[in-house]
């Protein structure tokens, strides 16, 4: 006679025989028991389960944490340089401040209505590759500045006061950073040279000059 024994199924198979017998059983089921039943579920949605707690997780943790203010959090070291690589530089530290400045000699120094720098103290900043060359430009606050360029590619990379100067610090332009998705510029100064083109944040602080000390 026949043999009764069947042969076994595959673990897929099983998991939609399971599922589909599920379903024709709760359709023929009147709905209010089928209301009070405990559903199924296959085994197959338990990884995607944990998947997506998983990510709420992280996005729980995104929100809580300081770095979502600035969208995204920097890596220290901040690295950046110039188009065609010659200059590299390194910042051991996190800023010290962001800002626009509209005064003419930062737009004839790149060609646009502004400049987007960032500061960080002299000594957590160093020139790991190449060497700028410097013009000089006069500050209404006292000392020259010191503004560094690619000698190959003509990129504006820093600015930086007279070696003798009180105030030690390294301006760079943020779009020669590696990374500069986590800018957030603070303030505007010298919008009293703004052109009237220049887009501006009304809820930006601004300053006709150099903000207060």
């Amino acid at each position: 006679g026949r043999s009764s024994t069947r042969p076994e199924k595959s673990g897929a198979a099983r998991i939609t025989r399971r599922w589909t017998g599920h379903r024709q059983s709760e359709l023929a089921t009147p709905r209010a028991v089928r209301n009070s039943a405990p559903r199924l579920r296959p085994t197959a949605c338990q990884p995607c389960r944990c998947r997506s707690a998983w990510t709420l997780g992280v996005i729980s943790r995104l929100f809580k944490s300081a770095a979502f203010k600035h969208f995204k959090s920097m890596t220290i070291p901040i690295t950046g340089g110039c188009a065609c690589r010659a200059i590299r530089y390194e910042a051991w530290s996190e800023p010290v401040s962001m800002f626009l400045c509209h005064c003419r000699d930062c737009q004839r120094a790149t060609g646009g209505p502004f400049v987007s720098g960032v500061v960080f103290p002299a000594e957590s900043f160093k020139l790991v590759c190449g060497l700028p060359r410097y013009f000089r430009t006069p500050a209404t606050a006292g000392s020259d500045l010191d503004r560094g360029f690619c000698s190959e590619c003509g990129s504006p990379v820093l600015a930086k006061p007279q070696p003798d100067s009180d105030a030690q610090f390294v301006g760079v332009h943020v779009a020669t950073l590696d990374d500069p998705s986590w800018f957030r510029p603070q303030f505007e100064m010298w919008v009293s040279d703004a052109q009237p083109w220049a887009p501006r944040d009304p809820a930006r602080p601004q300053y006709n000059q150099y903000p207060p000390a």
